[in-house]
């Protein structure tokens, strides 16, 4: 299992390009048709966010099915990792996606949709390990249009720097 996390950090890592950003910043990719852009931050309850942009790029309505939106549940990959010195896996939640039958989402060309996912409630060991380190979010999404047509998948990563990164400690 860890093996596959690995093949998919190194396929993303090679597909892609960011840095870590800093906190508003985000992570974007994009294809012809499509692009998408991954913002992370922290919000007064102390809980991380990911803002999700996904826009039509192309000169055609792209229809979806709401389920597989990147900010539903397992609509995207997300792997944490840890920047300790094992490179440390964070362990995700598994939660129950209930979905809705023959859900569409349309984006008119030019148009953007936004939605987010809270990351704290997914992986429960997330708040601890930003505390301590930084911690590394790598992300996948392959949009699945409703009219068959080639998965475009995008991806890319982003830091969420360690709490209290920057002032002082005692």
């Amino acid at each position: 299992m860890r093996t596959y996390y690995w093949l998919l950090l190194a396929g993303l890592l090679a597909g892609t390009a960011s840095c870590c950003s800093p906190p508003g910043e985000g992570s974007r990719a994009r294809t012809r048709d499509f692009g998408m852009e991954v913002q992370a931050h922290r919000v007064p309850n102390g809980h991380y966010l990911l803002t999700i942009y996904l826009t039509n790029r192309g000169t055609h309505r792209l229809s979806i099915d709401a389920n597989c939106l990147p900010w539903r549940p397992y609509g995207m990959t997300l792997v944490l990792v840890a920047e300790d010195a094992y490179s440390s896996i964070l362990e995700r939640s598994h939660v129950i996606a209930d979905s809705t039958p023959n859900a569409m989402a349309t984006i008119e060309p030019g148009q953007t949709m936004r939605g987010e996912v809270d990351l704290s409630e997914i992986y429960p060991e997330l708040n601890a390990a930003v505390r301590k380190e930084e911690v590394s979010v790598f992300w996948s999404y392959g949009l699945i249009p409703a009219l068959p047509a080639p998965n475009r998948r995008v991806g890319g990563w982003l830091c969420l720097p360690r709490a209290g990164a920057g002032k002082d400690r005692k």
